[in-house]
C-alpha cells in the first residue's frame, strides 16, 4: 500500500474517531445531566491513542482521555465505544481512578461532579451505571455507593444491594442546599 492511501486512512481513522467521540458526549449531554445549550457545543477529545474499527462498531481512546463539550467533562484513562451498523452509540465505558464527569445541570447550581472506576453509558435504554467507588455530588447532596445506576428519561435513581459496601445519600434541606451553592468549596466536607 502506498504512502499516500495509508495518510488517507489514517484520516479517515481519525475523522471516524473524532465523531465517535463526539457521539460520547452528544450522549451525555443530552440524555443525562447537563445543559441543553452544551448540545449545540464543539466536541473535543483528547488521548495518548485512539483507534475505530469500522466494521465492528467499536473504538478505543487510551491514556488521559479527556472529553470537553461546553460545560460538560469525562476524563478518564481509558474510554471504549460501542456503535451499532447505523453508526448509533450504544454504549460507551470510561475507566480511571477513578473517571470523572462533571457538567453543570442549571445555571442556577453547583456543578454535577460524578465519579467511579467505571462509568457506563446506555444511550439507547436511557442508563448511567457508576461502579466501584460511584459517587455523585451536587453542592452539598450527595449520593455514594458501589454500584448507582440512573435511568436518565425517569430520573430514577437506583443503588442496588452489593456485597461491596453500603449506599450513603445526603440532601440538605432546600435553604441549606441554596445557600451551600453559592459559597466556594461548598460540599467539600461530605464524606
Amino acid at each position: 500500500m502506498s504512502l499516500n492511501k495509508l495518510k488517507k486512512l489514517s484520516s479517515l481513522g481519525l475523522w471516524l474517531s473524532s465523531m465517535l467521540a463526539g457521539g460520547l458526549l452528544l450522549l451525555v449531554t443530552s440524555n443525562s445531566f447537563a445543559l441543553d445549550s452544551d448540545q449545540q457545543q464543539p466536541v473535543y477529545m483528547v488521548a495518548d491513542s485512539g483507534t475505530y474499527n469500522h466494521s465492528t462498531g467499536v473504538g478505543h481512546y487510551r491514556g488521559h482521555v479527556k472529553v470537553d463539550q461546553g460545560t460538560t467533562h469525562l476524563t478518564a484513562d481509558t474510554v471504549i465505544t460501542q456503535s451499532n451498523s447505523q453508526n448509533q452509540l450504544q454504549q460507551v465505558t470510561a475507566y480511571g481512578k477513578p473517571a470523572v464527569y462533571r457538567t453543570i445541570t442549571d445555571p442556577q447550581k453547583p456543578e454535577l461532579v460524578a465519579s467511579a472506576n467505571t462509568i457506563k453509558f446506555y444511550p439507547q435504554q436511557h442508563w448511567v451505571v457508576l461502579i466501584d467507588h460511584a459517587v455523585v455530588t451536587q453542592g452539598t447532596d450527595s449520593y455514594r455507593g458501589p454500584l448507582i445506576q440512573y435511568n436518565t428519561q425517569q430520573k430514577l435513581v437506583i443503588s442496588p444491594p452489593t456485597k461491596g459496601g453500603r449506599t450513603t445519600i445526603i440532601i440538605q434541606p432546600q435553604s441549606l442546599s441554596n445557600n451551600a451553592s453559592t459559597k466556594p468549596n461548598s460540599g467539600k466536607n461530605n464524606p
